[in-house]
């Protein structure tokens, strides 16, 4: 098992160290420097060999934490703003980690996120090509996969619940046992229903809607219930409700010892199972990993699924058209074409806006109609104070919802790829047309959800009786405006300086992949700023000035050599 192992983190790391000197290869300035027999260096390959195995520990375990804080600790974070109760801050938030986390990993991510069914390439070089045994293959992945996600987990848990929240250690180890026991029994299900349905079962009919209900239900009840017990408790008025605690149930004995059961009859299964050879052909094989990978590409490349109107049967000098040549035609034409790629997210975001804001402004009507002045007035001054870290979390949220990755993506896929080729196109006064084009475009895409945005926000406003703070309310406006074209430019711009793009559907180049991080951490850490909204608000000004700027300069004097086929 071992000795496998070894083979299979040899071909791996020989495949990144072969990409990663490729990578460096292409480096203005540094690339040149870099011999190419640099491939053949066994004894570097050695040492690359090992930072890359500690880079791929670490990178899984960030990864981890990452989804960890983000989905699990954030998520009880955002909940536990809502709550005021006089219970103890520490107390609250370790029963929403708890409940949070039971029902995304326990029921969810064991059942839905299964290791065997996740094959890739990787598979089938090793299982279909070099013709490792599939049953060995499978089982070290398995184990790997799962032994390695309950030792991060459990030690996240212990951090997050004991030493910050000061929970009973032996509490989260009993509770992260459940945990480990789940994992196993989630993979065996996954067998179990791919020998019963087909592999894999989920492209079947009906047990991919009962796949999708499923996974939509727990992600509710992950996330939903604790707004619906605050709706009933501090809306409605309801007394007696209770925020449930899933330790009495994932701690219980009996729940327990019956998991752990499970668990070990899940792990006789696994090991016992004679079907791999029937896992790797169906799963593995190379007509099932070229038809995943081409469902890759094709989202990819976003177009694949979606017809493009037809405009050879319109009038050409229909409205849209007039007064249009040059690039501005060419861009009129791609956009009416493909306007179903735009559109779908845009509307998207739109109604989600609009949905969240007509909630808010509702539940502040009944609210005020159903509580006294003095409550009312107490809620308001709150909620007013708390609009102060509105615009610290709209960096982040306007990073994770801008389209200016995707719009940037169905460019070049569906247009730049096939003008690339001619300098002409290349040009840098082709390339500043087309980026001014472009940029009233994707600014365009961001609109509706920006105003749905601001006009709620105006109105809820004026329901809580703040009308008069509009210093502060202009400043909320000005920064979601101006996120929305600060996202769309400097998306716009790493595409012409760096042009991360592939024919093959890939995203490639250093740079890009820099800018990407430093963009997600400086979105990020912005949720750990506190200062006033003017304040806050004007940085975000300049900050989108001067990168409107310095994004039109780089553009003009690095996308004609940057902005090139790879």
């Amino acid at each position: 098992m071992f000795e496998l192992m070894y083979q299979q983190m040899q071909i791996a790391f020989a495949e990144r160290i072969n990409k990663f000197i490729y990578t460096v290869r292409r480096i203005p300035v540094i690339g040149k420097c870099i011999p190419e027999e640099l491939y053949a260096r066994v004894s570097l390959k050695r040492v690359l060999a090992v930072l890359a195995a500690i880079r791929s520990v670490l990178g899984d375990m960030i990864n981890k934490l990452l989804y960890f804080l983000a989905a699990i600790c954030l998520g009880a974070a955002v909940v536990y703003i809502f709550l005021d109760d006089g219970k103890n801050a520490f107390t609250g938030q370790s029963i929403m980690l708890f409940w949070i986390f039971f029902f995304m990993n326990f029921l969810l991510g064991s059942f839905v996120n299964s290791t065997i069914c996740a094959c890739d390439e990787k598979d089938y070089l090793l299982v279909g090509l070099l013709r490792i045994d599939a049953k060995k293959y499978f089982l070290l992945k398995i184990f790997k996969s799962q032994i390695t996600q309950i030792i991060y987990y459990t030690v996240f848990m212990s951090v997050a619940q004991h030493i910050i929240f000061d929970e009973s250690l032996m509490t989260v180890f009993l509770y992260m046992l459940g945990f480990a026991a789940f994992r196993f029994i989630g993979e065996a299900v996954r067998l179990f229903l791919n020998d019963r349905f087909g592999m894999p079962f989920t492209d079947k009919k009906l047990p991919s809607i009962f796949y999708n209900i499923y996974t939509v239900v727990m992600f509710f009840v992950a996330y939903g219930t604790f707004y619906l017990l605050i709706f009933l408790k501090y809306v409605l008025d309801i007394d007696g409700i209770v925020y449930p605690d899933i330790r009495i149930v994932a701690t219980n004995p009996v729940f327990l010892i019956l998991s752990v059961v499970l668990a070990v009859l899940s792990i006789r299964y696994i090991v016992n199972y004679q079907n791999y050879p029937l896992v790797a052909k169906r799963l593995a094989g190379f007509n099932t990993v070229m038809e995943q990978k081409a469902a890759v590409d094709a989202l990819v490349k976003v177009n694949q699924n979606v017809e493009a109107d037809d405009l050879s049967k319109k009038e050409t000098g229909q409205k849209i058209f007039e007064e249009k040549e040059g690039y501005e035609y060419l861009n009129a034409i791609f956009f009416e074409r493909h306007k179903k790629i735009f559109s779908r997210p845009r509307k998207l975001k739109t109604v989600i806006s609009f949905i969240i804001m007509a909630a808010s402004i509702v539940g502040l009507i009944v609210f005020k109609a159903g509580s006294t002045a003095k409550e009312f007035n107490s809620f308001a001054n709150d909620m007013w104070n708390a609009m102060d870290r509105v615009m610290t979390i709209f960096v982040f949220l306007m990073y994770c919802i801008t389209s200016g990755r995707s719009i940037t993506r169905a460019l070049f896929y569906n247009c730049d790829h096939s003008l690339m080729k001619y300098g002409y196109y290349r040009r840098p006064d082709a390339i500043l047309k087309n980026f001014r084009i472009r940029l009233r475009f994707m600014l365009k895409s961001e609109l509706p959800m920006v105003v749905v945005l601001c006009v709620g926000f105006v109105i809820d406003t004026i329901i809580i009786g703040k009308a008069d703070q509009w210093v502060k309310l202009l400043s909320i406006i000005a920064c979601i405006v101006l996120l929305s074209i600060f996202y769309s430019v400097v998306y716009l711009c790493m595409y012409y300086i760096f042009q991360p793009y592939t024919e093959g559907g890939k995203e490639t180049g250093v740079g890009y992949s820099v800018c990407k991080g430093v963009i997600y951490v400086a979105s990020y850490s912005c949720l750990q700023i506190d200062t006033l909204p003017q304040y806050f608000a004007a940085i975000i000004m300049v900050i989108t000035v001067v990168g409107l700027v310095a994004g039109y300069a780089l553009a003009y004097l690095m996308a004609p050599k940057r902005f090139v086929l790879k």
